[in-house]
């Protein structure tokens, strides 16, 4: 049987009590007790005496669970032994994911358009990255109006700046260079510098966050590694720079969680990754703007490529069109875009975390 529920799936003293092996009872202590105990707490069930020192589950099997334990057997038509195995954690892993199915999600401070993943899990596995499929190079003829189309946009990218640099931005040159010189090789892109400058990323990080620090503040005391459960996806469509460079990505959290307990009192440490991937490729429609195009590129004596468009004699507006007909000729190929930073994070119980200590870039 394998386990939904994403605090009792990564716990290998619930995974191993699904299979008996062994199963929990009377004496048996520690974190999936605790889990056990919070699951059942979660689901209406009260514990005052397993709670009564800290305000939390103590993550020891005592008469009280056992008693808890009986009572949600008896409630689900199971043997009420007080004994949790297979049939308990099966029975209990359905409830709670019927019930975190049917909780309602809170909206995004932005209310932007972004997916976000509201859970995370225990471990260090990142989660699956969607991306695009690879389209294919390099499949259709070369002509030579994509030769000069190509060599002046290399032309207007060069170091990073040139017409495109100027008209969109330093990372929409760079990122469209290396499209350009064809490699087709993954390119880093300044991750902290992304997230501060787009609104709907930055409010996305900044949820993940507040997501990850909701999960941490149930664990028990010691070291946890946790990851997202899924990527989120964003638009970087509010900065002419990060939508050309990037414009769209698939980002995740995860991290080494430190959850300390002083008598009543509990503090955390979170040091806290933020990842993102995306393939770097041209859909059929959208317009990045005009940019100035030197003589070389006759405007009538050349049949136009398709999604060319001349503004002018001098001019062209670059269109996703124009650059996916680049990758199609076989001069500029598709690549994996990615970057990461890393946030050391710091909080008492129920306290919120300053944005001073989550900004990507403070030192």
């Amino acid at each position: 049987m394998s386990l939904q529920d994403p605090m009792l799936s990564t716990s290998r003293q619930l995974v191993a009590a699904s299979r008996n092996s062994p199963t929990l009872k009377r004496g048996s202590e520690g974190g999936g007790v605790q889990l056990l105990q919070a699951a059942l707490i979660d689901l209406g069930y009260r514990m005052p005496s397993s709670t009564r020192k800290t305000g939390r589950p103590d993550g020891k099997y005592g008469q009280e669970t056992v008693d808890v334990v009986a009572k949600f057997q008896k409630k689900n038509g199971l043997k009420s032994d007080g004994i949790t195995g297979r049939d308990t954690i099966s029975r209990l892993d359905r409830k709670l994911v019927k019930k975190s199915a049917s909780r309602p999600q809170r909206a995004s401070r932005s209310m932007a358009p972004h997916r976000v993943s509201h859970g995370y899990r225990l471990g260090h596995q990142d989660p699956k990255v969607p991306m695009d499929p690879k389209r294919p190079h390099g499949d259709i003829p070369k002509t030579i109006r994509g030769y000069l189309i190509w060599r002046a946009l290399r032309n207007h990218t060069w170091g990073g700046g040139g017409s495109i640099g100027r008209v969109f931005g330093p990372d929409a040159a760079k990122t469209m260079r290396h499209y350009l010189d064809n490699t087709g090789a993954d390119f880093k892109v300044r991750f902290p510098n992304l997230v501060s400058e787009n609104r709907e990323v930055r409010n996305g990080y900044r949820d993940s966050i507040d997501n990850a620090q909701k999960f941490i503040e149930q664990l028990p005391a010691g070291n946890h590694n946790i990851t997202s459960l899924a990527c989120a996806t964003f638009r970087a469509a509010d900065n002419p720079n990060w939508a050309l460079a990037v414009g769209g990505l698939n980002a995740w959290g995860k991290g080494k969680a430190i959850v300390k307990e002083n008598g009543e009192q509990r503090s955390y440490e979170l040091y806290f990754e933020f990842q993102f991937k995306d393939r770097y490729n041209f859909d059929k429609g959208k317009g990045y703007g005009v940019f100035p195009l030197p003589d070389a590129i006759p405007p009538f004596d050349i049949p136009l490529m398709e999604g060319e468009v001349r503004v002018a004699a001098n001019e062209l507006e670059v269109r996703d069109t124009l650059l996916l007909r680049l990758h199609e000729e076989g001069r500029a190929k598709e690549f994996v875009t990615y970057g990461s930073f890393t946030k050391h994070l710091s909080w008492q119980h129920g306290k919120v975390i300053p944005w001073d200590m989550c900004n990507p870039m403070r030192q």
